[in-house]
Order: C-alpha cells, then sequence, then structure tokens
C-alpha cells in the first residue's frame, strides 16, 4: 500500500491579510497527484506552502514525511518545480538555461552542463536547444522550462500549470512527456485549473474551492469513462 507523501493538518494561511488556506486537511498517496482548481482557489498559494516558501499560521504540513517549514530546503532539494509565472534564464540558449537550473540546485558546472544535454535530449529537444531562448513559442519554452526543473534528477515533480498556453498539440505532448516521467517511478504533483488535464494521467485528485478542500482521493470517484451516453434531439439538431 502506497505511504501518503502529501499531508495536511488544519492547514490556515494568510497573504496580504487575507484568508486563503482555510482549515485544509488531507492526506494523499497517489504516483501522481492533479491538483485542480479554478484560479485563485489556492493552488499556486498550497504549492508554496508544501515548498515552505510561504509559511501558514496554523495547522501541520509534511511532505516527503518531513516536516515543513522546518525541513522545507530537504524537500526543495528532492523536488523540481515548474512554476507558471517564471521565466527561462534571460540573454542565453535553451542549454544555457537548463545549465543554470542544474548549478543554482548545486551541480558543478561542468556536470550541470552534461545533466542539461542529457534532459534536454530525453525531452526530444533538438538543436533548438543552441537558439536563444527568448525566440522560443511557448510550447518550447514549456518544454524548456520542464528541463530545468529535472535537470538535478529529483524524485519529485511539481507543476504549475505546465500547459498554460499551449495549443491541443502542443498540451498533448507536454501531457505525454509527463505521463513518461511518471512511468519513471517520479512522484507528481501537477496543479492545473483543467480537469481534463489531470484525467488520464494523475491517480488522485485534490479540488480546491475557495481555499477550501472540496474532493479529495482517486480520481475516478470524480471523473468517470464509463458515465453512459447523452444523447440531445430537438428542432435543427
Amino acid at each position: 500500500m502506497n505511504e501518503s507523501w502529501i499531508e495536511l493538518e488544519d492547514v490556515h494561511l494568510d497573504r496580504g491579510g487575507r484568508p486563503v488556506l482555510q482549515g485544509m486537511s488531507v492526506s494523499l498517496a497517489g504516483r501522481a497527484i492533479g491538483l485542480v482548481g479554478a484560479n485563485g482557489a489556492g493552488k499556486s498559494t498550497l504549492i508554496g506552502a508544501l515548498l515552505g516558501v510561504l509559511r501558514h499560521r496554523r495547522g501541520r504540513i509534511r511532505v516527503l514525511g518531513l516536516d515543513v517549514p522546518a525541513h522545507a530546503r530537504e524537500v526543495r532539494t528532492r523536488a523540481g518545480v515548474m512554476a507558471e509565472q517564471a521565466g527561462i534564464y534571460p540573454g542565453g540558449s535553451g542549454v544555457d538555461a537548463v545549465t543554470f537550473a542544474g548549478t543554482l540546485s548545486g551541480l558543478p558546472r561542468r556536470e550541470a552542463l552534461r545533466h542539461a544535454h542529457r534532459v534536454l535530449d530525453a525531452l526530444d529537444v533538438g538543436e533548438e536547444r543552441y537558439r536563444p531562448a527568448k525566440t522560443y513559442s511557448t510550447g518550447m519554452r514549456q518544454r524548456c522550462k520542464l528541463a530545468m526543473c529535472l535537470v538535478h534528477d529529483p524524485e519529485v515533480l511539481i507543476l504549475d500549470e505546465p500547459t498554460v498556453g499551449l495549443d491541443p498539440a502542443g498540451r498533448a505532448q507536454l501531457l505525454a512527456l509527463i505521463q513518461s516521467l511518471k512511468e519513471e517511478g517520479r512522484r507528481i504533483l501537477l496543479s492545473t485549473h483543467i480537469l481534463q488535464d489531470a484525467d488520464g494521467l494523475c491517480d488522485d485528485l485534490l479540488l480546491l474551492e475557495s481555499g477550501m478542500v472540496s474532493y479529495a482521493g482517486p480520481i475516478e470517484g470524480i471523473v468517470s469513462s464509463a458515465a453512459g451516453t447523452i444523447v440531445a434531439a430537438g428542432a435543427g439538431l
């Protein structure tokens, strides 16, 4: 039986004097967890709390069995984070950006460069890696950001809205890449406001509404592919 790797007990967190997370309690053990909710539901705030970047005022948070924020540095070392608003290393190429991320994770530059090429190969990024990152399409930028969070070979991936801005084909490609990372054995937290992105990829679902848990558990409990057939009939149809 899988052990829970994200645990929250009565977590309260305020931002700017306004309550955002309100008494959140949940325990999740799925290999891939979908963090779903409308914009403003508290998804990014929860990610900040799980990483110890934002401090909760009440309650308890454990990630990978470690108390946060007491052991937040170890959690961040073991995690690769793809933030929604994060940019790419300015003024350089894609491989420069991934190498820079590797050095920030503590890798010596030569080793970071070697890791960068290896992860870009795994993500099927060819000669585009040598182009200036500022010329990348949205799809290439997202792929580069994914490489940046993989370069130090983390055991956990925390992906905040990774498919935002992508066309349907690019979205499908990126989700397929994330699926392959799950199959490698990595734990994944996928934050999205699109339930369909979590369907088929995630085992467990955490649905937030106004900073509170609306649903937590197996994704089959809220998404079913065997819901039957709906037939619409009427004039003009």
